[in-house]
């Protein structure tokens, strides 16, 4: 139930959040238009960053398969112990709408000549930079996925605000404004009477 001012003030005050509420729906109309767009546009690559990533995953346990077969047993563990510091991955982030989507995914990593040079086999080697490959491929794939869930929370939630202008809150403005005019009507009506009975008497 609305609380709507008396006489033509609450004609002006249900015209104002109409006006309001509409303008609402273009804004919330836009950005699910937008938005859905953007995740169109992600859901394909999301798919190419995951098979990418299955198959560096593939291709890095492959050498280090290779890796074990040829040298002792504690190789990995030697070489690991030659990487100076641990990987980084730095992420652009661009808002769509007002809502925060990670863009492309840098991994950065550091120089593995040490660890090459540390006595392991040219398998190792590979094993290494298979993997390295495959952190970034998992990179790749967790940014776009981050965004799809990103774009589908703001989705669900745009839907739902915009589905209640439309199907609550503006046909109750509208019914507001629509019994506020006859109510205003007939009031006058009322006065054209009294007015034309006292002039009678």
């Amino acid at each position: 139930m609305i609380r709507v001012p008396p006489g033509r003030a609450g004609q002006v005050w249900l015209r104002r959040r109409l006006a309001t509420a509409q303008h609402g729906i273009d804004i919330l109309s836009r950005k699910q238009r937008l938005l859905s767009d953007e995740r169109d546009r992600r859901q394909p690559e999301a798919a190419v960053a995951r098979a990418a990533w299955i198959e560096a995953c593939s291709e890095a346990e492959r050498w280090c398969s290779r890796s074990l077969r040829v040298g002792h047993r504690n190789q990995v563990a030697l070489v690991s112990a030659q990487v100076e510091a641990p990987a980084t991955m730095t992420v652009d982030w661009r808002n769509v709408m007002a809502v925060a989507i990670p863009g492309k995914a840098t991994c950065e990593f550091p120089d593995f000549s040490r660890a090459s040079a540390s006595g392991g086999s040219s398998a190792t080697d590979r094993a290494v930079v298979a993997l390295a490959d495959a952190v970034s491929k998992a990179a790749e794939h967790a940014s776009i996925q981050r965004a799809l869930t990103n774009i589908d929370a703001e989705l669900l939630q745009t839907r739902r605000r915009l589905r209640l202008l439309e199907r609550r809150r503006v046909p109750q403005l509208e019914e507001a404004l629509r019994a506020s005019r006859e109510r205003f009507a007939q009031s006058e009506r009322e006065d054209i009477l009294r007015l034309r009975w006292a002039r009678g008497h």
